[in-house]
């Protein structure tokens, strides 16, 4: 749905940062999908839609999340994977959001939870309201992702590090994609370079397109200098700087259709 996608919120937190609100409640919900009660969640379905056909069809696919257990209307959990849980979800946590967004800057995706506020007093405010209206939805939030942080301190959001100044790949979000590429570049395999390019590709082209917002980062730079030097390695099984300049120039690389993050997002305008 437009405006409302992962860059949507984003975009959203840093344009509250920028417009002021230099604090931050950042929080995200403890199992959430496991735990959202069913017989709630149809309830709440029935109040916006009264087609008693397509309620019985949801309650049979929450309760085929475990195959071969007869579970009951009281059971919890939503299954995963299926296109309709996110909407199920957000349907579940609509009330959360108009009684905790008319208060304060609320900013949801899925279960990831962010609150921006003036002051310190004020984000604290906000925890205490986040967690009675998640408590009040028999839901829980995962305390090692709950903190008051300030804005200029960085705030990590959907894979992104947040600041009113700028938004970049997290750390965990850098080190995952280094693990999918050094899972796709194993010296020992034989696979020949240009096949190995065309296997990576795809996970370049992926992670560059999801942190376009970062525009001209120096951690894409530094991404794109850890990728030639992986996929230099592959290609001579050496670590060795003058063994790549002599056996595989990043020409080469080039030549067989490499592109590095930083080439993705500034072909994006940035």
């Amino acid at each position: 749905m437009r405006g409302r996608g992962a860059l949507d919120a984003v975009q959203r937190v840093q344009k509250e940062g920028q417009a002021g609100k230099g604090w931050v409640f950042e929080t995200d919900l403890s199992k959430f999908f496991d735990t959202i009660p069913r017989g709630r969640m149809v309830d709440k379905l029935a109040v916006r839609i009264a087609d008693g056909s397509f309620l019985r069809l949801v309650r049979l696919i929450l309760r085929s999340g475990v195959l071969g257990e007869p579970q009951g209307e009281d059971d919890v959990g939503v299954p995963q994977g299926s296109p309709l849980s996110p909407i199920l979800a957000n349907v579940y946590l609509a009330e959360f959001d108009r009684k905790v967004g008319s208060c304060h800057a609320l900013v949801r995706y899925a279960d990831d939870i962010v609150v921006l506020c003036a002051t310190n007093s004020e984000a604290r405010a906000a925890a205490k309201a986040v967690e009675a209206a998640v408590n009040e939805e028999g839901l829980k939030l995962k305390p090692d992702k709950t903190r008051v942080v300030m804005m200029a301190a960085g705030v990590e959001f959907l894979g992104y590090r947040i600041t009113p100044r700028k938004a970049e790949p997290s750390q965990k979000s850098v080190k995952r994609f280094q693990e999918k590429l050094r899972s796709l570049t194993e010296r020992h395999e034989t696979r020949p370079l240009a096949e190995v390019i065309q296997r990576v590709m795809p996970v370049i082209r992926g992670w560059s397109n999801y942190f376009r917002l970062a525009g001209r980062s120096p951690v894409l730079y530094e991404i794109g200098k850890w990728i030639l030097a992986r996929l230099k390695v592959y290609a001579t099984k050496r670590h060795w700087v003058r063994v790549w300049d002599k056996r595989c120039p990043t020409t080469t690389l080039y030549g067989a259709g490499l592109r590095l993050p930083y080439h993705i997002v500034t072909s994006f305008g940035f």
